[in-house]
């Protein structure tokens, strides 16, 4: 008896499955999907949205909003028949509402609203009724400007240096900045905020600064802080010198006057109180080779010594300017730290040797 009339059977059997599937297509049921609320112009435009366009680029989104609090999401209930239905769920759900032409003067309504009845459906679902929840929701809307800052490292920047001797090192008087004068782009509210922001002594930018390989100075990229938030801003790139690494030394230096540039008559009239040649004692600051060749020295102080009076002079340089008042009987002036010997032949850095206090020097004139 089963095996019987086959034919019969399986016609049966299809016809009463097809009878299913159409039956099925016939009832009404419901599905949803999440969507995120985005808008042209946000920096992330995720698969299941829901998007707003304005359609003037002279205007931006700012936030969405529903119930007068913020709002991120907005869950869309489809109903319709039930095949209709099962289409919901088959690829990236990605909904719009346009309001392109809708609006001219932003400045008397900086908001758009719009409801279930907004929203464009793709032909696949146009057979559905829709429903938001929440049911009205509202995108604040604020023209766009640009603002270009002039950067200076101690108002706009707030420095992150783990090592406390490269801090120590880091001449923030010559920072520069590539660009040095960025161009912010975004909300006016935010152009605003910015501008409040540095006014209240709020740096819009942080930097970290790492040790670097490079002797002379170091680079790293600025973060924008919260200051900058809604804004878009070009990269930009800090590069600050280092001041050589230094120790300091107590060395007796010979001291001597240069009066070369004076008139014959005026030339050896100027004595240093007591004797010509006299030593100083004076504090120097060292990096590179020479403080190489001072750390070796320094175990024995004789030899360091000899060694600061065989290639370290303090000149005193005398110019006609100076010796203008010719009642004056004595004179006050700096003292130069000059390097001789083969270190200088080597080509030392200027920077890599300097007194780490000022030297002044009483002159007296003779008769």
């Amino acid at each position: 008896a089963l095996v019987a009339d086959p034919y019969r059977k399986l016609a049966a059997v299809g016809l009463a499955t097809a009878l299913w599937y159409f039956l099925n297509a016939q009832i009404t049921r419901e599905d949803n999907v999440t969507l995120k609320l985005t808008h042209a112009g946000m920096a992330t435009q995720p698969l299941q949205r829901l998007q707003v366009v304005l359609g003037d680029a002279g205007v931006v989104g700012t936030r969405f909003l529903a119930n007068g609090e913020k709002c991120d999401s907005v869950k869309v209930t489809f109903r319709g028949q039930s095949a209709d239905v099962d289409r919901v769920r088959r690829d990236e759900m990605q909904l719009q509402v346009d309001f392109s032409g809708r609006y001219t003067d932003w400045s008397a309504q900086p908001y758009v609203e719009f409801d279930a009845d907004d929203v464009l459906l793709p032909s696949r679902l146009r057979g559905l009724a829709i429903r938001m929840d929440p049911p009205l929701i509202r995108l604040e809307v604020d023209t766009l400007e640009t603002y270009q800052l002039r950067l200076q490292a101690k108002n706009h920047v707030e420095p992150q240096v783990d090592d406390s001797e490269l801090q120590n090192r880091l001449r923030w008087e010559a920072a520069k900045f590539e660009p040095d004068s960025p161009t912010f782009a975004g909300p006016s509210r935010a152009i605003e905020r910015l501008k409040q922001a540095i006014a209240n002594g709020i740096k819009p930018f942080r930097v970290t600064i790492a040790a670097s390989s490079e002797r002379d100075f170091v680079t790293a990229p600025l973060q924008p802080t919260s200051a900058v938030e809604g804004l878009d801003v070009e990269t930009i790139t800090l590069k600050i010198p280092v001041a050589p690494k230094t120790e300091r030394f107590l060395l007796k230096v010979p001291l001597k006057i240069d009066d070369e540039a004076l008139p014959a008559t005026l030339q050896d009239k100027y004595v240093l109180g007591d004797e010509h040649g006299k030593l100083r004692e004076v504090w120097i600051n060292a990096g590179g080779e020479m403080l190489n060749t001072l750390r070796v020295l320094k175990q024995q102080p004789e030899q360091l010594d000899e060694w600061a009076r065989n290639n370290l002079r303090l000149i005193v340089l005398l110019t006609p300017a100076d010796t203008a008042v010719t009642n004056d009987k004595s004179l006050v002036r700096e003292a130069t730290l000059v390097l001789f010997g083969q270190l200088r032949q080597r080509g030392v850095e200027t920077s890599d040797y300097a007194l780490a206090d000022a030297v002044y020097v009483t002159l007296h004139r003779r008769p």
